[in-house]
Parts: C-alpha cells; structure tokens; sequence
C-alpha cells in the first residue's frame, strides 16, 4: 500500500508534535518530584508511566494515522520533536508548572489543611471527654470484676468448706 508524501509529512508533524508533548509530560513529572520529594520508589514509579505512556502514544499514533505502521520516519519526528523541547522550551515550562504548584499549593493546599487542622479540634475535645468517660468505666469496671472475682473466691471457700 501506497502512502503519499504529503501523508508521510502529516505524520512526520504529528509525531514531532508528539515528541514535544512528550517532553511537557516529562517535565511535570519532574517538577511534582521537586515539589514534592519523591523517593526512589515513587521516582521510578514515575519514569515507568512515562515510559509506558510515551510508547503508547507513539504505538497509538501510527495504528490510527499511518494505517498500523510504525516507520522510521515517525521514530525520527518523536525523537527530534523531544530533543527539540529539551533543548528550547524545556526551562520555561519547568518553571511555569513550578509556579503553578506554587499558586496552588497557595490557594487550595494550604486552605484545605487549616479546615482539616480546624475541625481537628472539635474531634480533639470529644476525644478528651471520651477518654475521661472510659476512665470512668475503667474504674467502674474494675471495681465491678474485684466483687465478682471476691464473690467468686468466697463461693469457691464455701464449696471446699462442703
């Protein structure tokens, strides 16, 4: 089967386009793990998401464009469109996605927390009397099993006495 060259062009831009996506998505990631001091574990979770979501866009890109075909054309546009963005734009959108979390982390994080740590406190109070409650019932009950466990012994003298 045929594929014209102006075909192969649109999917050469595609996949440079692609490429470039790529490359954001990989930036985001590495600016949550700065944001948020990602350990080893949750690094390497990370890059094998991007690994298997870079693959599969690529796979993705030529079943539905260029008829089930991967052709080289397109591992050529991916990777230029990814080297592309690493060596142009990767610096700016970096800090932009760091200034985004800033303001998040500003507007809807902390807030969040403060409500969390503001309705602790009610939560703190029933927790306090709960436990002045049972230490109540803690002694209640021990006096309670100490009859019962002298009561027990008095019976136990009284059926030996028998």
């Amino acid at each position: 089967m045929e594929i014209s060259s102006s075909h192969q062009m649109y999917v050469f831009l595609l996949c440079v386009l692609l490429g470039l996506g790529c490359g954001a998505f990989f930036d985001f990631q590495r600016c949550i793990r700065k944001k948020f001091f990602a350990g080893i574990l949750r690094t390497t979770l990370e890059d094998t998401l991007f690994a298997f979501v870079c693959i599969g866009a690529v796979l993705a890109l030529g079943f539905f464009f260029n008829n089930g075909q991967i052709r080289y054309y397109q591992i050529l546009g991916s990777v230029s469109g990814a080297l592309f963005y690493a060596a142009f734009l990767s610096k700016l959108v970096s800090k932009i996605f760091l200034f985004v979390f800033g303001i998040t982390e500003k507007i809807i994080v902390k807030p969040f927390l403060w409500l969390c740590k503001t309705a602790i406190i009610p939560l703190g109070y029933l927790r306090d009397a709960l436990k002045r409650q049972c230490k109540g019932f803690k002694r209640l009950s021990a006096r309670a099993f100490k009859a019962l466990r002298n009561s027990l012994k008095m019976l136990k003298k009284r059926i030996k006495m028998l």
